[in-house]
């Protein structure tokens, strides 16, 4: 069970797990504190435009329990496990997090402005991630010029996921006998996720074993 972050943008002045860890049933209550002392890697880009050979880009490592600052709602603050799902949940809701509320926004517009608040605090360019173009640029505003009709539409994309029919859950195993990891899930890219688990335990992707439940269907991925 999570602990989520209600806050657009906080830091994270303090997180008091202490109740929680006594609650009945509680098995484990991981924070933020927890994945740095054991140097655990974040979730990152899988390409940035220096991978092809562009301008560098500024690269970010989501880290799995934010110790620091929360930067969108629904930041994983920590985790609890419980022997079962309501312990988890109640227990959950003992931990105490002090948040200190900064100014966020909410429209991309917004965000790219040069005062807008940081989401990372290192980015030189403010809330970009970098600037991408192909192309010929003189060509194209020579075209532009030529053109008899010049029509401007503004197109509004929503942000969305691919996500499987089967539920949003996954049971993860370590083989200690041959160091090694299992997970069983449901994913549509399985690769994916090995190469984002070996980034997070700083394992070998060999070392990374993902068998996938889908439509019935078993599909081992090596």
């Amino acid at each position: 069970m999570n602990v989520l972050s209600p806050h657009a943008h906080a830091d994270i002045k303090k997180v008091d797990a202490s109740k929680a860890k006594a609650a009945p049933g509680v098995l484990l209550v991981l924070t933020g504190a927890d994945v740095r002392h054991d140097q655990l890697g974040g979730f990152t880009a899988a390409m940035m435009p220096e991978d092809l050979g562009a301008p560098k880009g500024h690269r970010i490592h989501q880290q799995l329990l934010q110790s620091d600052k929360a930067r969108f709602v629904g930041d994983r603050i920590a985790f609890v496990v419980a022997e079962t799902l309501a312990q988890a949940r109640d227990a959950a809701e003992l931990v105490e997090v002090d948040y200190e509320p900064l100014p966020a926004v909410a429209l991309l517009e917004d965000a790219a402005k040069e005062d807008a608040p940081k989401v990372w605090d290192d980015n030189p360019n403010g809330n970009v991630a970098f600037q991408l173009m192909i192309g010929d640029q003189a060509a194209t505003d020579a075209a532009f010029a030529k053109a008899k009709h010049q029509v401007k539409l503004r197109v509004e994309n929503n942000r969305l996921a691919p996500v499987s029919m089967e539920p949003r859950v996954a049971i993860g195993d370590y083989n200690i006998a041959e160091d090694s990891y299992t997970l069983y899930t449901s994913s549509q890219n399985p690769h994916g996720a090995r190469t984002e688990i070996s980034h997070i335990f700083h394992i070998a992707v060999v070392d990374c074993d993902m068998l996938l439940f889908r439509r019935r269907q078993r599909i081992r991925q090596f």
